[in-house]
């Protein structure tokens, strides 16, 4: 979480449909018994002889058309519903012979959650994340693409730019630590994935923080920036890497980059500058070559024990404010396509999607604790695919993770419902990291009968999932035990959710739209649920946003919420003109404080010390957090 959680309680909310409590392995549903998630420790290469061949074995069988009938990884993360495969059983109870037990005690979620120390909304504290714009309580530093990064101040509410630098290539996103930057740039001109995972209103497959397909055979750019004259930035370092640099996490002073490449194969016509491992070039201030070398060994490599995909997974440790930030961390990969990220303080993982008979998402884990190298810790996988990076979670060396499987019932008049055992439900499946292992040691299924998830949130013991088809149900499950979750009480509602916020009190702000009882999506709405008896969920308030759409539905970092005003902020493309929207929170409901109706969409709001400002493109404003008036505003153009 972005603050803190230490008060978050003992159980879970889960925002969907039926629910089945899943207790260790073996039991029997519908008359057939399921089998475990798989787990494995995935082998490491001995030399790049055995590397090359494997790469040229994948690359042979791509090519031909049993991959078109058996299915590889699917590259494209946050693919929310496969559209076909057979619906595995679940062990457990069914949700339907569930009743309500009693509460165990206070409810969770009385913390709010603020930004992180560097302005952006987080996933999990002291896990910062690459974004667009950054400040470090004094200056706002960002990225505008075509123009390189750009440094300001504000002076009596009026933020002007006092520093810049051109970069190549297409910079897209920054992680700050001291008075240093770290960009990453994708020379292909495609921007880097943000990790916040698929908008429900994005056709699947496609995520809204990322343009697809990445690059495998190109050049990334990660450069280090000087910022301690904040009017005279200047390049530190940089490394040039084959490959698409997919999204990074940063722990400390370390950022922990993950990138994508494309091995070269003797099956496959490969460009000139294709090679076996990632290569990396990596140049001073005065871009004199330093190191030219691979990224890591082939021995560093993890590959699956039967044949798949061939392209390679990197997760490179980079020290922003070392001497030598490139140089001095040992990185680790694995033979899989690239897909969504998460990270805790410990820990990284790195999902990916394959299609079969039936989709499942294997996720691989990289202990990262201390701080130099990127260890291989296990492998696993749970049925179906998952939504984001909040998907994920990790608490106490246990993994949760939601997913969904199956096919979604059409809305009626829009196509044929799926055969009973094709119809979709969500899971939420808890793996512990066991002799280089991710095994399975509990999980729950039947969630949404017929629906997709929309959106997760994990608050320690308290898990938020939102299914959505034709309402928005709201379902309580403690979740203290890993191998023993509950039922606890149930809220359906119609709409849905789409991003979930804790702002205090035991309550929940959900971001989202509104739809009639038949599915059809309506207004854009904010609904505010409390959660402080789980036994008895109730919806305290809502408010109609109107027609039109936030960005906050796809990239959790355009939302904002301010514990100290008890405001949230989010950009809205609204028919009524506006950009922009300011929310005030209090225990009894929700009401619009503020409306931003001029300076072109608002991408983020970042606050700086006591003040708020909002990015736009090509504008930077400071803004009253209640009202959202614009006090001042300089161009970054």
């Amino acid at each position: 979480m972005a603050a803190n959680d230490r008060g978050i309680g003992r159980r879970a909310l889960l925002l969907s449909g039926v629910v089945a409590v899943v207790v260790g392995g073996g039991a029997v549903v519908d008359g057939m018994v399921a089998r475990p998630a798989a787990a494995a420790a995935l082998p490491a290469f001995d030399n790049c002889a055995q590397l090359q061949q494997w790469v040229d074995r994948a690359a042979a069988k791509e090519s031909s058309s049993y991959a078109a009938t058996e299915g590889f990884v699917n590259s494209a993360p946050g693919v929310a519903v496969p559209t076909a495969g057979r619906v595995a059983t679940t062990t457990g109870t069914s949700a339907s012979a569930l009743a309500p037990q009693a509460s165990p005690g206070k409810a969770a979620a009385d913390n709010a959650v603020g930004s992180s120390a560097t302005g952006t909304n987080v996933q999990e504290a002291g896990v910062d994340e690459p974004d667009q714009v950054k400040t470090d309580g004094r200056h706002i530093v960002g990225i505008t693409q075509g123009r390189g990064l750009w440094i300001a101040e504000l002076h009596n509410h009026t933020p002007r730019v006092v520093g810049r630098l051109a970069l190549d290539g297409a910079a897209s996103s920054l992680l700050l630590a001291g008075d240093r930057a770290l960009v990453l740039t994708s020379q292909q001109g495609i921007a880097v994935d943000s990790g916040a995972g698929i908008s429900p209103g994005t056709p699947e497959g496609t995520t809204s923080g990322s343009i697809a397909p990445r690059p495998h055979d190109g050049r990334s750019r990660l450069v280090i920036i000087d910022l301690a004259d904040a009017r005279a930035p200047r390049v530190v370092a940089s490394q040039d890497v084959t490959g698409s640099v997919l999204t990074a996490r940063q722990v400390g002073s370390v950022a922990w980059v993950v990138s994508e490449s494309q091995p070269a194969s003797r099956k496959r016509i490969e460009p000139p500058s294709g090679s076996l491992l990632p290569k990396r070039t990596v140049r001073d201030s005065s871009g004199a070559v330093v190191t030219d070398d691979t990224v890591m060994s082939c021995s560093a490599v993890r590959h699956p024990t039967t044949l798949s995909g061939s392209q390679l997974l990197t997760v490179q440790p980079v020290d922003i404010t070392a001497s030598s930030p490139f140089t001095k961390g040992r990185s680790a990969g694995v033979v899989a396509s690239g897909g969504i990220v998460y990270a805790s303080a410990n820990r990284l993982y790195v999902a990916t999607t394959t299609w079969g008979s039936a989709a499942n998402t294997q996720i691989h884990a990289f202990n990262i604790s201390d701080g130099k190298q990127a260890k291989y810790a296990g492998s696993g996988s749970v049925t179906g695919t998952l939504l984001s990076q909040w998907s994920m979670s990790e608490q106490n060396g246990f993994l949760r993770v939601a997913s969904t499987r199956g096919s979604v019932v059409p809305p009626p008049g829009e196509g044929d419902a799926p055969a009973r055992a094709d119809t979709s439900e969500s899971l939420v499946t808890i793996l512990a990291e066991q002799s280089s292992k991710l095994v399975r040691v509990g999980r729950v299924g039947g969630l949404g009968r017929g629906e997709r998830v929309f959106a997760v949130r994990w608050l320690g013991n308290l898990a938020a999932v939102v299914t959505f088809r034709q309402t928005d149900p709201l379902y309580l499950l403690d979740v203290t035990k890993p191998t023993a979750p509950r039922l606890l009480g149930e809220l359906k509602i119609t709409g849905y959710s789409a991003y979930l916020h804790p702002v205090g009190d035991g309550l929940l702000l959900g971001v989202g739209h509104e739809a009639d009882t038949m599915g059809r999506i309506e207004n854009a709405k904010a609904t505010l649920f409390d959660v402080r008896d789980p036994a008895h969920p109730r919806k305290v308030d809502s408010l109609d946003l109107g027609r039109g759409w936030s960005d906050v539905e796809g990239d959790s970092h355009a939302f904002t919420y301010l514990p100290s005003k008890r405001l949230a902020l989010l950009p809205l493309m609204s028919e009524d003109g506006s950009v922009a929207t300011s929310i005030a929170v209090t225990p009894s409901g929700v009401s619009a404080a503020g409306r931003l109706v001029e300076g072109g969409q608002v991408q983020r709001f970042v606050p700086v010390g006591d003040a708020v400002v909002a990015l736009g493109f090509g504008r930077l404003s400071a803004v009253d957090p209640v009202s959202l008036d614009v006090l001042g505003a300089a161009s970054l153009l």
